[in-house]
């Protein structure tokens, strides 16, 4: 991990104050909790990469650097209670008139859905989303965090779980609705309906 560029793509939209430092600190925190696998420092640094690439604006950044900041696996709700986290942080930080787009940003990844025309949300779901079109070798490794995470679940219904989720995004017409991501749309596709078959043909068990 490099905490020089994270700090780097945090200042830049939160400044660098003693209550920026703060909620850095507090954030980081967040996101190096021992139960993450897949939801980590990690991925909030590879999704920040692919939206600076991509000029994105700060509202963005930040929608980012709070999207997964509450992340509790058994939760049904950490998407709002990270979306609350950022509507209250942000006026702290001098930000309250993007406290609201933010927090409306956040609870766009509950369900990957957004706005006819809302190019930034397109833009900061499909960086989300960006995991699922890597070569099939760093797709596995996100699975296996993804499972990780789910421990606490057995087999028999994490696979029920995970091919519901799995099935949901193939019928989708499009998995990335930004045109700087619709080049992983094949890859994409290929390593998801992998992953199902493998659960597809499982023995069934607990």
């Amino acid at each position: 991990m490099e905490p020089t560029r994270l700090w780097a793509l945090w200042t830049a939209y939160a400044g660098d104050g003693d209550d920026s430092r703060e909620e850095w600190s507090t954030l980081i925190g967040r996101w190096s909790e021992p139960h993450r696998r897949y939801h980590t420092l990690a991925h909030l640094l590879f999704m920040l990469e692919l939206l600076d690439a991509q000029d994105a604006e700060p509202a963005t950044m930040l929608a980012a650097w709070y999207h997964d900041a509450v992340y509790d696996p058994a939760s049904s709700n950490n998407e709002d209670d990270s979306a609350r986290l950022a509507e209250q942080s942000l006026p702290r930080l001098g930000l309250a008139g993007m406290a609201d787009r933010v927090g409306d940003l956040v609870r766009m990844t509950a369900d990957h859905q957004h706005p006819d025309g809302d190019d930034q949300a397109a833009l900061l779901l499909a960086a989300d989303l960006a995991i699922l079109g890597q070569p099939p070798a760093l797709y596995l490794r996100y699975v296996e965090g993804v499972r990780a995470e789910y421990a606490h679940v057995g087999d028999h219904d994490f696979r029920a779980g995970r091919s519901a989720v799995l099935r949901g995004l193939l019928d989708r017409e499009r998995l990335f609705e930004h045109p700087a991501f619709t080049d992983l749309e094949a890859t994409a596709r290929a390593n998801l309906q992998a992953e199902l078959t493998i659960y597809d043909s499982s023995p069934p068990g607990r």
